[in-house]
């Protein structure tokens, strides 16, 4: 019930209301703004209908000690005069109706002022309801219901309502609590636009330490209807406020700014796939690998075709670039086939695990800075968590959390702000309002802002009313809109106007995925030494097991190290066959050795040192 102590409490007069706590006409004030309303308009008319009934009276008094011949031709003449009277008033107020596109608010009553009282009794159409006289969807047909607004001023919000540059509702974007109640309205037969008041949203500099809970309670106190998101909470049903049903949701949710998601890719980035550990490894692998096969070179000149056994350099070279998918050893021997299998095996795996990695480093797919997924976890890292000043967010928080670092902000706005700035980790806001926020591009533009984790707790949000069936019954206006808001949901209206609204206002669309920390997440990071170490492991004992079977073979073959075959002496003994006196065989023999040389270089794959070598002997057999 509505404390109604020291408010004038309206009275109806012919169906129509009283305002500003007025009470008969010389109570009626007159204002520039007033004149300027339709709602004037129809009130003068009520109050003129009123003071022609009461002349009436007084005139049938009058005429009660006239002959009744008399009084029943006056009374013809009054009835005729007060129906062409009514009719010109009815006319009139349709023209006016006609005219008059847009509506300037009919109330301008100074928010938390309590000397007036803009409500009306709904109490007759109860009754009427419970005499099944009438039904609950058309409870309040024909009636005009005082309705107000929050007037925003602040850019996210403005879209839901705000007066345009002539003081009157916009005629081509009037808002989205405008467009709920007009269709509200129209299902329910009822109209609002003619008896509207505005008021500005809390501000800590002007309204001290009065909060939205506060500014909720005046207005369901002062008017039949407030229309607006107010956040359906105990607290505040405890407070005697209805909520119809709710249109707009304000379920908590935590975001925060999510950075990764814009770091470039640097001059190292390819770097990325294992840790500095990993790396570290691979270098020194790749070292003792070809310092490994240099022994086996020097324990066996037999372990490759080449010469390796002069150039050490050579063999560090080899293995590297068999981490490329380039093989340019020759094995000839068991101790470097081994040595060089295991090489080229750990090569497959690094190089098939680094490119998968790097893959998922390239679209900039990175596990989360932090993990902060809920309020409790926030709460119990000691994180700074941005709220809106006042709302019913922070007086959840505030009760349900004592200990939680708040860094309250004054709009929206300046919570978003903060939140780029840095000032807090997370911020906990209403799901609409994320939806919302994160389609402007003065917000979002980076489309950094990311919803993480679930909800927090469900909160449905919309208009709210006065709890009230006694004295002006006006929980039958919670009743009624209760009833066509479910209809307008079911139906899918509210869904569409939503997405509308987001589409007409919103500049950005981000993709943007809720971040979870279930055991499912794809999160992609570096590979360090604990989860690389067994292919390092395996390739050590390889590389062992290859210079044990080298040493024992040296052992086996005596002190005297074999000697390598030289293409050089093959081509000398081709050479040698011939005569070399007769000038006859000469060209037949060197032919026969540049064939030759040809066949050994087809059937091997000589090194650049033995190449140049050959070259130089097949210069001296032509000399």
């Amino acid at each position: 019930m509505s404390a109604l102590a020291g408010n004038k409490v309206p009275q109806q007069v012919s169906g129509e209301m009283n305002f500003d706590g007025a009470t008969s006409p010389e109570e009626f004030v007159v204002s520039r703004e007033n004149l300027l309303s339709l709602s004037f308009l129809k009130s003068v008319l009520s109050y003129l209908i009123a003071i022609i009934k009461e002349m009436e009276a007084n005139y049938w008094r009058f005429w009660e000690r006239r002959p009744s011949r008399t009084a029943t031709r006056n009374s013809s003449t009054a009835t005729s005069f007060r129906s062409r009277l009514i009719t010109n008033a009815l006319v009139l107020v349709l023209s006016c109706n006609l005219s008059t596109a847009q509506q300037a608010p009919f109330y301008n009553t100074e928010k938390f002022q309590t000397s007036v009282n803009h409500k009306q009794s709904f109490c007759e159409r109860q009754n009427e309801l419970y005499a099944n006289n009438i039904t609950l969807s058309q409870a309040l047909s024909g009636l005009s219901l005082s309705v107000v607004l929050t007037n925003y001023q602040a850019p996210g919000d403005t879209p839901f309502f705000t007066l345009n540059e002539d003081g009157v509702i916009d005629k081509e974007n009037p808002g989205l609590f405008v467009i709920i109640m007009d269709e509200v309205a129209e299902r329910a037969n009822f109209s609002w636009r003619n008896s509207y008041g505005v008021v500005l949203p809390i501000n800590s500099t002007t309204d001290g330490n009065k909060t939205w809970a506060d500014l909720l309670k005046w207005e369901v106190e002062t008017y039949d209807l407030s229309a607006g998101k107010w956040d359906r909470s105990i607290a505040r049903m405890k407070e005697e406020i209805s909520f119809p049903e709710g249109w707009y949701d304000s379920s908590m949710v935590l975001i925060h700014i999510d950075d990764s998601s814009n770091i470039p890719l640097t001059l190292w980035s390819f770097l990325l796939p294992f840790q500095w550990t990993v790396w570290l490894f691979l270098g020194i692998t790749i070292l003792v690998t070809g310092i490994a096969y240099y022994l086996l070179e020097r324990l066996d000149t037999t372990s490759d075709t080449r010469e390796i056994e002069k150039h050490p350099g050579d063999a560090v070279f080899y293995t590297a670039i068999t981490f490329t998918g380039h093989f340019e050893f020759r094995p000839q021997t068991s101790a470097a086939m081994i040595l060089t299998f295991s090489t080229t095996f750990i090569a497959l795996i690094i190089g098939a695990v680094y490119t998968a990695n790097l893959a998922s480093f390239l679209v900039i797919s990175r596990k989360p800075m932090f993990a902060i997924d809920s309020v409790d976890q926030a709460v119990l890292m000691r994180a700074p968590i941005c709220v809106q000043r006042g709302v019913n967010i922070d007086d959840y928080l505030t009760e349900n959390y004592p200990e939680a670092v708040l860094i309250r902000n004054d709009d929206l706005n300046e919570l978003h702000q903060s939140l780029k700035l840095g000032k807090c980790l997370v911020a906990v806001v209403p799901v609409s309002e994320y939806e919302q926020f994160s389609r402007y591009s003065v917000v979002n533009g980076d489309c950094s802002l990311k919803w993480n984790g679930k909800v927090e707790q469900i909160v449905p949000a919309g208009f709210a009313s006065d709890v009230d069936s006694g004295i002006l019954c006006t929980s039958l206006v919670t009743h009624v809109l209760d009833l066509h808001l479910i209809e307008m949901k079911a139906d899918g209206f509210i869904k569409r106007e939503w997405e509308a609204y987001l589409q007409r206002n919103g500049d950005k669309n981000c993709v943007s995925d809720v971040e979870t920390s279930s055991n499912d997440d794809e999160d992609t990071y570096s590979l360090g030494l604990a989860e690389m170490a067994g292919i390092f492991i395996v390739h050590t004992l390889l590389l062992g097991l290859s210079i044990l079977v080298a040493s024992y073979q040296r052992f086996r073959a005596g002190k005297t190290p074999r000697s390598k075959p030289r293409l050089v002496e093959s081509a000398s003994q081709d050479v040698g066959s011939s005569p070399c006196g007769a000038n006859s065989n000469y060209s037949d023999g060197l032919h026969v050795n540049e064939e030759r040389t040809s066949e050994l270089f087809a059937d091997q794959a000589i090194s650049g040192n033995d190449l140049a070598v050959l070259e130089k002997t097949k210069t001296d057999l032509s000399a």
